[in-house]
């Protein structure tokens, strides 16, 4: 039996494609090598309705088992952007861990006689309560964020970078950089921003250290 496939899954002029997403081979490749590349962060970048976002969802879904995204809106700031990936983790910390040992002694007698029937218990209960509370709670720092996302195996894409203040992009070039160190802990760990045309340029512009270690996917419009 044909499978019923709705119209408005196939033409998606406001939403990523999926059904009817098209492959652009010399795109593609440039974007795989990114992202099979370890250490090396990703800026894809476009004009608005190129399909940057469709093109780089298709691939993360094919190479790596998860990713998080974190969508910029003006006004948004460094800390709002930090607090969103972890968040979006579901990463919890204990606070306090309570430890109960409970130790329990019990005897029963029982005595019929003549249809009187007697039953004596006696019951002793000793507990013991410990309290473990970590001396200062984990601090939400790019480096916790980067080990999080390198231990959970995914990657963080930013959407629309060019968005947000020049000082908050300046921050999350530096966090590009965390990232790109270590690297050499999780292969698979890497900041991805999407944005328009002179996104990858402004990265390298706030931190040159990131001249070499950044990949720069150009999405033209589709003619």
């Amino acid at each position: 039996m044909k499978e019923i496939v709705d119209a408005t899954d196939v033409y998606t002029p406001t939403t990523p494609a999926k059904l009817n997403f098209v492959e652009r081979d010399t795109i593609n490749s440039q974007l795989v090598n990114a992202l099979k590349t370890p250490g090396k962060q990703l800026v894809v970048y476009g004009h608005s309705g190129s399909g940057k976002t469709t093109l780089l969802c298709n691939k993360l879904f094919q190479l790596y088992e998860n990713h998080i995204t974190t969508r910029c809106v003006k006004g948004l700031t460094f800390d709002h952007i930090i607090i969103d990936a972890f968040n979006q983790l579901e990463t919890y910390f204990i606070s306090e861990y309570t430890q109960t040992t409970k130790e329990t002694i019990s005897a029963s007698v029982g005595v019929k006689y003549l249809q009187i029937q007697g039953e004596v218990k006696s019951q002793a209960e000793r507990e013991s309560k410990s309290v473990i509370q970590r001396y200062l709670p984990p601090q939400l720092t790019p480096q916790a964020l980067a080990t999080l996302i390198g231990e959970a195996n995914c990657c963080w894409v930013i959407e629309d970078f060019h968005k947000i203040d020049e000082p908050e992009k300046e921050k999350l070039a530096q966090v590009m950089k965390v990232f790109m160190d270590m690297s050499g802990d999780y292969k698979e760990l890497k900041m991805i921003a999407i944005g328009a045309v002179g996104t990858a340029r402004q990265v390298v512009q706030y931190d040159p250290e990131m001249q070499n270690r950044v990949s720069e996917v150009l999405v033209p419009l589709i003619e």
